[in-house]
């Protein structure tokens, strides 16, 4: 059984960051200027793109193992859900993207940015901040 990778290295225009890291595959929103409705995740699922997201299955805690080894290769950046909205609706069930961000509290990265659509149910991120 594969075991969840939280951390994707970065590429094209997020270069500046060495890491992504998206809790869930597909997003509830379905913006019409989404990149990532053009993305093969969208493209093949079978299902119209804003109809479904799902969470990615794994143990949250795995986050700092993953953190420490990569910054033992230098800093970390993480630009926190490139393809998904973290705070989408599944969010409030799941408690996922908190999950995540509490992980990263224990071995914090150089620095975090997380995107979220303007209509997402924000959840209280200075909580895991302290």
């Amino acid at each position: 059984m594969s075991r969840t990778r939280w951390l994707t290295p970065a590429t094209g225009f997020l270069a500046g960051y060495t890491h992504t890291l998206n809790p869930y595959v597909g997003c509830a929103y379905g913006c019409s200027y989404c990149y990532v409705r053009r993305l093969p995740v969208a493209l093949f699922r079978g299902e119209p793109w804003g109809e479904w997201a799902q969470r990615k299955q794994g143990e949250p805690a795995t986050l700092a193992s993953e953190l420490a080894r990569a910054k033992r290769k230098g800093p970390v950046t993480v630009f926190f859900s490139s393809v998904t909205d973290p705070y989408q609706p599944l969010e409030a069930k799941e408690r996922l993207s908190r999950a995540l961000l509490a992980a990263m509290a224990d071995e914090p990265p150089e620095h975090v940015d997380v995107a979220r659509h303007e209509r997402s149910t924000r959840l209280e991120e200075h909580e895991v901040r302290r």
